[in-house]
């Protein structure tokens, strides 16, 4: 009991050393892009190492938090649905063209909800800023999706993903 005890201790110690990394390195990324922007160059600002240590600080215990919703998330929504897959949760159903259009209402609504969110930025500003990055993202992604899914190119494939 006490070599497996070792064992998760240095697993989880191992794990707390990668994303102290990993955060670490994006926050010198973040960081630069940011200067860049504004048209400073990194190497002329006075920043030093606990300057980009306290910008990780700000936003890596959100990024833990969210990926923890969402493995929660991920686990009760397997163990609701006892395991079985899409294609089987529609089929056993007593209806299941009503039951394939209630589990891709949600996909439905969340770019529209993301619509929502970047007109009330325009309208009111920085009031709404704070999800704004999420808003931009998910309507890059149904764009991008929407490029993409041109018959034509999905008949031609990707070259980098086909064989």
């Amino acid at each position: 009991m006490l070599n497996t005890f070792e064992k998760a201790i240095s697993l989880f110690s191992s794990f707390i050393g990668i994303i102290v990394s990993v955060s670490f390195v994006t926050s010198i990324i973040y960081d630069w892009g940011f200067y860049s922007a504004i048209g400073l160059k990194f190497d002329i600002i006075p920043t030093s190492l606990s300057d980009h240590f306290r910008s990780a600080l700000i936003w890596v215990p959100t990024v833990i938090t969210g990926g923890f919703f969402i493995l929660f998330n991920e686990i009760l929504t397997r163990r609701i649905e006892k395991g079985f897959t899409e294609e089987e949760i529609i089929e056993g159903s007593n209806n299941p063209d009503k039951t394939r259009k209630n589990r891709e209402r949600p996909f439905k609504i969340i770019p529209y909800i993301a619509l929502v969110g970047v007109f009330l930025w325009i309208l009111f500003g920085d009031y709404f800023r704070s999800n704004l990055g999420l808003f931009l993202f998910i309507l890059w992604i149904v764009f991008s999706t929407w490029c993409l899914s041109h018959p034509r190119i999905i008949e031609r494939g990707n070259k980098y993903t086909s064989s």
